[in-house]
């Protein structure tokens, strides 16, 4: 009888894991990733490297990453403090979302509606927020996204400064906001490389994807009385292959701007644009070159964890 009790709690013991011993080396597992690679296609329109692709674009900096595979395609100045133009709007409606209901009704206020155009917007006017920040991403209207900073309790300037916590937060240490706009201004200043962070931030927020594809909409007030038909600034929207959306600026300082959203070869790509006197021909540059030169490459490599001996 003892024999049996005693085989008996050793079973249990092995049932329930008490003779199991941690392993004292590394465990090794292995993983796949994509990496891209530069090689050109027999028939290439462009068929240069890196640094001569400089050469052909006329923007004073610009920022290519591929957020399927997290790699940088290609760059210049990617850390160069520019102004961002109305790319601004993008933390603008962000921000927006973040504090208000999308159903939540705000009042232009007469300087929004008469000092700062775009959207069409009248004096006293209760609209959306929802309308709001579709106008400020398809028109990129400048009245909209004032108004959405004026709805918030502390005003444009607490709004502001949402909107500058908010790009601490996501590590936009070279970027500063001095309005909701985008309107020059020293202290209105970002990268090419902390816009594409930005714009792969914000593109997790459906709404905010969605209106940055459209190439209209269509914004009532409060009641459906009033209806302001916009069409987007984006030109490449529609007429580009594998453009799906985007976000223009243009200031006398700022130049020409553009961020782009594009899927070539089943990889989705971020491209921005600063400081261009020609931003839809360098985008498609760039769109070209990377569709004619970039190739992907699956990869399976060894990843050791290690373990802690006690």
């Amino acid at each position: 009888m003892v024999l049996l009790l005693f085989l008996t709690s050793l079973w249990l013991m092995s049932k329930k894991g008490f003779f199991y011993r941690e392993p004292h080396f590394p465990v090794t597992l292995f993983t796949q990733a994509e990496f891209p690679y530069l090689e050109a296609n027999s028939d290439a329109e462009l068929a240069v490297g890196f640094e001569e692709l400089g050469n052909y674009i006329a923007a004073d900096a610009y920022f290519v990453f591929d957020n399927s595979s997290k790699s940088v395609l290609v760059e210049k100045n990617p850390q160069l403090p520019l102004p961002p133009a109305s790319t601004t709007k993008l933390m603008t409606v962000f921000t927006a979302l973040q504090l208000y209901d999308l159903n939540e009704v705000a009042q232009v206020s007469t300087t929004a509606a008469l000092e700062n155009d775009g959207g069409g917007l009248f004096p006293l006017e209760k609209i959306k927020v929802k309308d709001l920040a579709a106008a400020a991403l398809v028109r990129s209207a400048n009245d909209a996204a004032l108004t959405l900073a004026e709805h918030h309790n502390q005003g444009e300037v607490g709004f502001v400064a949402e909107m500058n916590r908010r790009a601490q937060e996501l590590s936009l240490f070279s970027t500063r906001f001095a309005n909701p706009v985008g309107y020059d201004d020293p202290d209105n200043i970002s990268t090419a490389h902390d816009l594409a962070i930005l714009t792969m931030r914000v593109i997790q927020e459906k709404p905010i994807a969605e209106w940055m594809s459209l190439r209209s909409y269509v914004a009532e007030n409060e009641n459906g009385t009033i209806r302001h038909f916009l069409f987007t600034t984006n030109e490449l929207l529609g007429k580009e292959d594998g453009v799906v959306a985007g976000k223009t600026g243009t200031t006398p300082q700022a130049k020409e701007v553009l961020i782009t959203i594009a899927r070539i070869n089943d990889h989705d790509l971020i491209i921005v644009v600063l400081g261009s006197s020609d931003r839809y021909q360098d985008t498609k540059t760039l769109l070209h070159w990377i569709r004619d030169n970039i190739k992907w490459r699956t990869q399976e490599f060894p990843l050791q964890i290690p373990v802690e001996n006690r």
